[in-house]
């Protein structure tokens, strides 16, 4: 299957996929801020974590922390989401299905007190359904 990023609308001649990768909203203010670092970091493991996070139930490296896989409802549909958590990062992506394809919603760090629990919460209740 095909993984694709939504490609509209554009915005500072980016696709709006790259933006949603990269930035962040600023709760309070509600506008959008850049991202140097760390979240934007992670963009290169998008890839990687997708290809590869198949290959993590057979796995032998003991030292691996293994991407956690599961999928949940999410209003009329249902997302597949991908987790990697060790001692110093926790990162997400958030995949789709839409007919033949599977898109990318959004990949981040995560970062904000509590939200691990949340999503750890989240991949109990539906690790075994998925």
């Amino acid at each position: 299957m095909k993984i694709k990023v939504f490609t509209t609308p554009f915005e500072d001649n980016r696709m709006q996929g790259f933006f949603h990768l990269t930035t962040k909203t600023q709760k309070n203010f509600g506008i959008k801020i850049r991202m140097k670092e760390p979240r934007a970091y992670f963009i290169n493991y998008v890839a990687p974590m997708i290809k590869n996070y198949l290959n993590c139930s057979t796995c032998d490296d003991l030292e691996c922390s293994k991407i956690k896989v599961w999928t949940a409802p999410y209003k009329n549909t249902k997302r597949t989401k991908l987790l990697y958590s060790d001692d110093l990062h926790s990162y997400i992506i958030i995949l789709e299905k839409n007919k033949n394809d599977m898109y990318i919603i959004s990949s981040y760090l995560i970062d904000e007190p509590g939200y691990l629990q949340n999503v750890l919460k989240e991949y109990n209740k539906y690790k075994k359904v998925s």
